[in-house]
């Protein structure tokens, strides 16, 4: 899934917070605010994206987008794709 973060997402995105992050608010507007987003997994580093029953994988620069954003460093507009579960494993193989 390509993800688009604005910079109103980041603006209204909240640290620490994983369903109102700006991505999350981006999958959101992709999928027009009928589903639920937040994250699974016993670690940071492996956690997932759940949008509804469909899980995807972080790449590597959405997750340190969202570890600089939690940490209040600035980030800026960008796109990500996210990896399909379903379709093999993929966290961290793209950029």
């Amino acid at each position: 899934m390509r993800v688009t973060v604005t910079q109103k997402h980041i603006d209204r995105g909240v640290p620490y917070d994983p369903g109102q992050d700006p991505i999350a608010l981006a999958i959101r507007d992709i999928r027009r605010g009928k589903v639920r987003v937040h994250y699974a997994g016993a670690l940071a580093d492996d956690y997932d994206v759940v949008v509804g029953p469909d899980r995807y994988y972080h790449s590597r620069a959405s997750d340190k987008f969202l570890r600089d954003h939690d940490a209040g460093r600035p980030v800026h507009p960008a796109t990500f794709v996210l990896r399909d579960v379903a379709k093999g494993r993929g966290y961290r193989t793209d950029t």
